[in-house]
């Protein structure tokens, strides 16, 4: 269903649902480095847990996909039926849809997806997108094979009346729908169709700018794989990588180069050889002195 790997912190665990009674789980190491590893639980879940889909009604309301934030699970099909009173105007805005396989194509969702109006979401759009209906009625539906598995979305649908024109401080989205001005091209996808983001020089929302002017996923930073070509996605996190030397890595003295910016004395080795830790000793105690005490010390002290 998945392949992971990384680091995953408490407050982030990983959650799978079989599509029956079995699931296979394997551990693929190598050779080159010792890790924690994993710890994991499992229990079984009713399969009528997994039932998803129905009709809504209201003025507005929300549904995700099941078992979301954590992965939904393989060879699900759900339909939802939303109907809003009449005479008004109906919109679904995902605040996050997470729905990828690596090495997959999103242009046209040949895998797992969401279906609005004939139109398919697939991919990584952490942010909102709205699509909406001039009647009041919509149908989503959602579907995942018998591979890989995401967390899936969380959306809610609102009814509403349909402007024909934006007041002079708007503009107009693709969707219809009317936002300030003072918005546009704030790395917010306000509109929900990134209208407001476009032509806007930079990476699109939802997404992290490489040094190298790349744009990547904003989900693929610090996954603990170089993403970036020069390796910026993974220069401000907590693990560091060994990457191709580069003018945005770190020189190590045993000439391997790492992601990270500045790793030099923040009390973690991120050098193999742990080189960029190696003259902290002096420096800590020198910044631990007075002012007066330092610039003597400083001239007079012998090397460690």
């Amino acid at each position: 269903m998945a392949e992971k790997c990384g680091y995953y912190t408490r407050n982030e665990p990983l959650s799978f649902i079989s599509s029956g009674n079995v699931m296979l789980l394997t551990l693929v190491t190598n050779k080159e480095k010792n890790y924690p590893g994993f710890r994991a639980t499992y229990s079984q879940v009713p399969l009528k847990s997994q039932d998803c889909g129905g009709k809504l009604s209201g003025l507005n309301g929300t549904f995700t996909s099941p078992n979301f934030p954590s992965h939904y699970p393989p060879l699900t099909k759900c339909v939802w039926d939303i109907e809003v009173p009449e005479g008004k105007s109906v919109k679904v805005q995902f605040n996050k849809l997470l729905m990828s396989e690596p090495g997959q194509n999103n242009n046209n969702c040949p895998k797992d997806y969401v279906e609005v109006n004939s139109e398919k979401l697939c991919g990584d759009k952490p942010y909102s997108t709205v699509v909406t209906n001039t009647v009041n009625k919509i149908v989503v539906i959602f579907n995942s094979d018998m591979s890989y598995v995401d967390s899936g979305f969380t959306a809610e649908f609102e009814a509403f009346v349909p402007t024909t024109q934006c007041e002079p401080d708007q503009i107009k989205c693709r969707n219809g729908l009317c936002k300030v001005k003072f918005w546009q091209c704030d790395g917010v996808n306000d509109c929900g169709d990134s209208t407001d983001e476009e032509n806007c020089g930079s990476c699109k929302s939802g997404e992290f700018s490489c040094r190298n002017g790349s744009c990547i996923s904003e989900r693929l930073k610090c996954d603990g794989r170089a993403d970036c070509a020069d390796g910026s996605d993974e220069s401000k996190c907590a693990k560091s990588l060994v990457l191709q030397c580069s003018e945005y890595t770190y020189k190590c003295k045993n000439n391997m180069c790492i992601s990270k910016l500045n790793p030099e004395c923040d009390e973690e080795e991120d050098c193999d050889d742990g080189s960029d830790e190696a003259n902290c000793r002096k420096f800590r105690y020198l910044t631990q002195l007075p002012l007066h005490h330092q610039t003597n010390f400083y001239h007079h002290y012998p090397d460690f």
